[in-house]
């Protein structure tokens, strides 16, 4: 029997998160992979325990997700039905629903000005100015898609490492490769964050997705760091706009 409530799921680039909240606190349910051929299966359990499942899917067609839990008992949270007041976009139709809801929770809880990290496959900047309107932001390669693509465009000697090397000039092929990745990708967004900070230069920096901490250990700035965004913005959309 379902019990009363919600579980939202997250489907990412590689990965689909599930959360519940209880007690005011976001509790995971589930992460999986999305080439794990049981994913659906395991995925339509959890969500069998709830009244709805909330979606925000980056994928325009998550296989068997949508079929094995039941058009009746999903509430899917798309681009196209943004708020028209709540996003300055081109074209806002097309804009990652996932880049949104991350603004969109980090604002919730900021209820200021956001420029919000989300360091997953790919890294996204973007900005949310302080009456919660979307104005866009910057995607970049994740720190793992530039280790990838370099491997795959060398001979791949090493498993390229995150983290920075010990010592400048880096002294061996493994440590070169480190800052050739990582300190690549953190002097790009740290180049994106100046040029957002000179926009809305009082703006709150939030950082989420699976290389947060890498930012977090690096940067110098103040960052707020919480892996639950785009489960809070999911959950604000579900409260204010139905």
């Amino acid at each position: 029997m379902r019990k009363k409530g919600r579980v939202f799921i997250d489907v990412g680039n590689s990965r689909i998160k599930a959360a519940s909240m209880e007690h005011g606190q976001w509790k995971q349910e589930g992460v999986f992979e999305l080439d794990d051929p049981l994913h659906a299966s395991r995925l339509c359990e959890i969500t069998g325990r709830f009244e709805k499942a909330v979606v925000a899917s980056v994928k325009k067609e998550e296989s068997g997700l949508r079929s094995a839990i039941g058009a009746d008992h999903i509430i899917e949270l798309k681009s196209s039905d943004i708020p028209a007041e709540a996003i300055r976009y081109q074209h806002p139709e097309r804009v990652g629903i996932d880049r949104f809801l991350a603004c969109l929770g980090a604002w919730d809880k900021a209820r200021s000005a956001v420029v919000v990290t989300d360091a997953g496959t790919a890294c996204t900047i973007d900005v949310m100015d302080t009456s919660g309107v979307f104005l866009g932001g910057v995607i970049m390669p994740g720190r793992r898609l530039l280790a990838r693509s370099l491997g795959e465009g060398t001979d791949a000697l090493f498993e390229v490492e995150p983290g920075l090397p010990a010592q400048w000039p880096p002294d061996s092929t493994k440590e070169a490769l480190k800052a050739g990745t990582t300190g690549t990708f953190l002097a790009a967004w740290e180049a994106h964050i100046q040029k957002m900070l000179e926009i809305l230069p009082d703006a709150e920096l939030w950082v989420t997705g699976g290389e947060k901490q890498i930012l977090g250990d690096a940067s110098e700035r103040t960052l707020k760091i919480d892996e639950n965004l785009v489960f809070q913005g999911m959950l604000f959309w579900i409260e204010h706009w139905g």
